[in-house]
């Protein structure tokens, strides 16, 4: 009978290995210690970014991360969000993203449930850039109204320019009917024009006091005008968010609600869950208005149009009329007749139009831009 081999430790060599190991062990934590946690919070839609540098909010940051649960659902497009966290340790970095309507979501398209104590850390940040933002808040008119109004003196601001004016509000009940305060002001006014006054709507921001409102105005002097010596023969226009006509008290105006949400550069919000007759109609007002930006940002983003000969031919059309047709379910197809003068070219064109629509992402409609080029030839 084979008996088994007994093992024995050597104390001896066994306290030597110890003796060697454990001085590895701490000149490895004193010098290649645990890479830093690096927490960044940044706006997505204009330049500002916070670095936390303060250690017990990263402690707690990191903390509450760890109690998130995933949702078994995708979350919207990336496009949609407004924020991102970047959370860098060593080598990896997870990405949080989050919208104006506070969802959180990876960039892996992932929704995720933030427990309420990471809401409010995150909170005091977003807070921070936001007050960063070179857009407005999207009040309704009702709530605009109380803040801008009557005779109340505030500064438009152009957002594609960066040109500001100042106005006095002088009436309006379904919109503020505005007039320029001087002379200097009206020929400022007159410059974003491109010294031709136009009915087309523009992004501006209206400043009162500390407060930025996202708005559009047009800018052709009409009606009435109480000012004296401001070299600007009666008021314009400025509308809000669900601000209409005196025309159509009961409708908003599309075009300057475009503008409007524009302003407060939340325009993918727009076409969140849009029908695809309203992206089209956006589409073509967006034509029609010479805003290059919105009408590419309706498309689908494959194949690409270059943006600056897109701006070149958009500003070809000087009048667009559109009606729609009813769309074609089977094809998704819809078509519009239009009627358009071309800037130095033949006027009142009649043409018909064949969009396909495509549904992105489950989420929202585009334009094949592919169906789109027969508007720009004549």
């Amino acid at each position: 009978m084979r008996l088994p081999k007994l093992i024995f430790f050597n104390y001896r060599t066994l306290a030597k290995v110890l003796l060697f190991i454990i001085p590895l062990t701490i000149l490895a934590r004193v010098y290649w210690p645990d890479q830093p946690v690096e927490i960044t919070f940044s706006a997505l839609r204009w330049p500002a970014e916070i670095l936390l540098t303060n250690q017990q909010d990263k402690n707690d940051i990191v903390d509450a991360l760890k109690y998130v649960n995933e949702l078994r659902q995708p979350g919207p497009p990336e496009k949609m969000a407004l924020y991102k966290i970047a959370v860098q340790h060593g080598k990896e970095q997870i990405n949080y993203l989050i919208t104006e309507d506070g969802e959180y979501f990876t960039t892996e398209g992932t929704m995720i449930l933030p427990s309420y104590r990471l809401r409010e850390q995150v909170k005091v940040y977003l807070g921070k850039l936001e007050r960063q933002s070179p857009y407005g808040q999207l009040l309704t008119w009702q709530d605009a109204r109380q803040i801008f109004s009557r005779y109340t003196k505030g500064t438009v601001e152009d957002l594609d320019t960066g040109l500001r004016f100042n106005v006095q509000r002088r009436a309006g009940d379904y919109h503020a009917d505005v007039q320029p305060l001087t002379s200097n002001d009206t020929e400022i006014m007159k410059e974003i024009y491109n010294g031709q006054w136009s009915w087309r709507r523009r992004a501006v921001i209206i400043e009162v006091g500390n407060t930025r409102l996202a708005a559009s105005m047009s800018g052709y002097p009409h009606g009435a005008g109480a000012i004296r010596h401001n070299n600007f023969d009666g008021h314009f226009c400025i509308h809000f968010k669900d601000s209409t006509t005196h025309q159509s008290p009961n409708k908003t105006d599309l075009a300057h609600q475009i503008m409007v949400w524009k302003a407060a550069g939340r325009q993918p919000e727009m076409f969140k869950y849009a029908q695809p007759e309203k992206v089209a109609e956006v589409f073509l007002i967006a034509v029609s208005q010479h805003a290059s930006d919105i009408a590419l940002s309706t498309l689908v983003e494959e194949p690409k149009f270059n943006s600056e000969e897109f701006d070149i031919d958009i500003k070809k059309i000087s009048n667009l009329s559109y009606e729609l047709q009813k769309m074609d379910l089977q094809t998704n197809t819809l078509q519009v007749n239009l009627r358009i003068d071309y800037a130095g070219g033949p006027r009142n064109v009649k043409k018909e139009l064949e969009l396909k629509m495509v549904h992105s992402m489950g989420y929202w409609w585009k334009i094949d831009p592919r169906s789109i080029t027969k508007i720009f030839a004549f």
